[in-house]
């Protein structure tokens, strides 16, 4: 009876040492839990029909997953923190790189910036980026690709 409940008691650690692990070294944050996969692929897919109702249900999920915030943190493998940014347009944006290679960002109409590892830096989104109240995706590191990454959502 002992040696079972030794065995259990082992198992339970073993359980909790690798939800640890799992949380303080692989990166876990609350914020990319909270948005579903589908909610994810809703947001970096543009809208599957150019109608009005089209655009109109897209910039519902887009609002629905936005978090307001004036930090955009780029992290291993291109994971953005949040995944869809709510911010005012004017608004100043603190952007870092929290990974230890560089990374390309790239917007649809063709601005293009590299963020060296360690890089924060506070700016001014409609004087650098060129961005006004939208919404406005965007790519990182293979910019030949169309697969979005991120989302800022730019407010009036």
């Amino acid at each position: 009876m002992k040696t079972r409940l030794d065995k259990k008691v082992a198992v339970a650690g073993l359980l909790a040492v690798a939800a640890l692990t799992y949380f303080a070294f692989l990166g876990w944050s609350p914020s990319e839990e909270e948005v579903s996969a589908e909610d994810r692929r809703a947001v970096l897919s543009p809208p599957s029909s150019d109608t009005p109702d089209g655009r109109k249900d897209y910039r519902s999920v887009v609002e629905r997953v936005a978090k307001a915030s004036d930090t955009l943190t780029i992290g291993e493998h291109c994971s953005m923190d949040p995944l869809v940014l709510r911010f005012t347009e004017g608004a100043t944006l603190t952007v870092t790189n929290t990974d230890t290679l560089p990374h390309t960002i790239a917007f649809a109409d063709g601005k293009v910036f590299v963020l060296a590892p360690g890089y924060k830096k506070q700016l001014d989104i409609t004087g650098v980026f060129g961005k006004s109240a939208g919404i406005h995706r965007y790519r990182c590191d293979d910019i030949s690709k169309e697969e979005s990454v991120g989302v800022l959502l730019i407010t009036r």
